[in-house]
């Protein structure tokens, strides 16, 4: 333990000097993280993320009414953080006004059931297509037509009967659901798949920002 250059007490107008001073030191900030970063080696394990933290404030130039990932109707901010989920330390810390949407991707079971559907949508409209006559596809949609209908001519009249190529249809549909992981360094396959289950302990540290950082009308003891 470092001791404290007061003998006292130290006061509320002192914190907020000494608050002040080093928020404001953008250059000892700056420092700081990159002393942190250096600290992670050569072949650190990161995971970004962001979140809300809503406000009371109107001090806050970031405060924007928009997206309320806690749902309590306040204007928020959005904080982005760059994690070591190794080390379950942050290394750096960015804030956006709270309005701006993130980009999203998402890799999970919902996504897999949405690929299914997309996909059995799109060969019912090429096989109405088909049969009603049409002649002319993209390259794309005909690819899609060799590959996963069956065209036939019935004898009487000509008309075109269209089926599915099961086999086709089942070994596409069986690779809904995986996602490739890409990494900047040659890595063992379930270490990569360990790091990257891994990324869910930036949510941890919102939840512990967001213990000590709760600001509501209703509840006027907590800061």
């Amino acid at each position: 333990m470092h001791s404290l250059p007061y003998s006292e007490a130290i006061t509320e107008d002192v914190y907020g000097d000494l608050f002040k001073s080093v928020g404001c030191n953008e250059d000892g900030v700056q420092h700081y993280f990159s002393f942190r970063a250096d600290r992670q080696g050569k072949h650190p394990v990161l995971a970004f993320d962001s979140t809300t933290i809503s406000t009371c404030s109107e001090n806050q130039l970031e405060a924007r009414r928009g997206c309320n990932k806690d749902g309590d109707g306040l204007n928020t901010i959005k904080l982005l953080t760059l994690y070591s989920v190794k080390d379950h330390e942050p290394l750096t810390f960015a804030k956006q006004p709270g309005n701006v949407p993130d980009v999203i991707s998402i890799d999970s079971p919902d996504n897999d059931t949405r690929k299914q559907v997309a996909f059995r949508k799109d060969l019912l409209e090429l096989k109405a297509q088909v049969e009603d006559g049409v002649a002319e596809f993209t390259k794309s949609a005909q690819r899609k037509i060799d590959r996963y209908l069956i065209c036939s001519k019935k004898e009487r009249g000509g008309q075109v009967k269209v089926g599915f190529n099961d086999k086709a249809t089942t070994e596409a549909k069986k690779y809904f659901g995986y996602f490739a992981l890409v990494s900047n360094q040659s890595i063992d396959t379930f270490i990569a798949l360990e790091d990257y289950r891994l990324r869910e302990k930036i949510e941890e540290l919102f939840a512990v920002h967001k213990g000590g950082l709760t600001q509501h009308p209703d509840f006027p003891g907590e800061i």
